[in-house]
């Protein structure tokens, strides 16, 4: 994910990633290239349009536990986290 000021913007190859290429196609070519809550801002990149739905998956990710509490916020690097929070 690439971070532009306070934009959140993704690759396509990054949502292939995080659902899979044929449910990231099927819900494209459903939508009709229209994605909700998503912006297309160009043939790969995607932008978030609500960073609340970004939050929400991350959210969904830890309580799944794709995403491991310890690394995204492991004891030992508190000051990185912090600095990376304030950017």
């Amino acid at each position: 994910m690439l971070k532009a000021g306070s934009k959140r913007i993704f690759l396509q190859s990054d949502a292939m990633a995080a659902v899979g290429a044929k449910d990231w196609n099927w819900l494209f070519e459903f939508s009709e290239q229209n994605i909700p809550l998503i912006k297309r801002l160009d043939v790969a990149h995607f932008e978030f349009q609500h960073r609340s739905f970004q939050e929400a998956l991350f959210a969904e990710a830890l309580a799944e536990g794709v995403v491991s509490e310890d690394d995204f916020m492991p004891g030992r690097k508190a000051q990185q986290n912090l600095r990376l929070i304030a950017s």
